[in-house]
């Protein structure tokens, strides 16, 4: 697909619940994603804005988001990107080159290689102990102290959450429920109350 095209508050469940682009202006922010396939977004080339988007996978072999040789711009901030299954492989939640920029998410990914490709580096993220973060001003921490209820779906950031009051300032006004972000946000699609 070429032009633009725009993924606002989508939920999209199983191996169809993905998007393909090739040189095009590609937003996708506010959405749901539960179990998609490999590259649950592929896109190459264009602007690339992936925001405030939660991705929820229980299938420990899944390469989530591939992307690469984008236009100065491109982003992907303040996503939460969970894997529910109990067994650390290393397949990559995030393959991307230098064209893309990656901050302010949480990967809750349980592989030893979460982030994938030259260049590919996270900063201000949030890391579950099987993640190796490759810069520096990413936290690692146990992921059961993240969220409310991993277990039940709850993805909203736990009382005394890592993830709070750790992303780049500056990127995104609101999160995935149309929350205002302070000025130091949170890390996530979830901003805390």
């Amino acid at each position: 697909m070429s032009g633009t095209v725009t993924l606002d508050d989508v939920a999209g469940t199983g191996p169809s619940a993905g998007v393909n682009t090739t040189n095009c202006q590609t937003t996708v922010r506010g959405s749901r994603f539960t179990n998609p396939t490999n590259g649950s977004i592929i896109a190459t080339g264009g602007i690339l804005t992936v925001t405030n988007n939660l991705f929820v996978i229980s299938n420990e072999f899944t390469d989530l988001l591939q992307v690469g040789g984008h236009a100065p711009g491109s982003i992907i901030a303040f996503n939460t990107i969970v894997n529910l299954t109990t067994v650390t492989q290393s397949p990559a939640a995030v393959t991307c080159d230098s064209t893309v920029r990656v901050s302010s998410n949480i990967f809750a990914y349980n592989s030893t290689n979460p982030l994938s490709g030259s260049g590919c580096i996270a900063e201000s993220s949030l890391f579950d102990l099987q993640g190796t973060p490759d810069s520096t001003g990413n936290t690692v921490a146990d992921v059961s102290t993240f969220f409310v209820d991993r277990s039940l779906g709850d993805f909203h950031l736990a009382p005394n959450s890592p993830a709070r009051a750790i992303g780049e300032s500056g990127l995104v006004t609101t999160d995935i429920e149309g929350n205002t972000r302070p000025m130091t946000p949170d890390v996530g699609a979830f901003e805390a109350p």
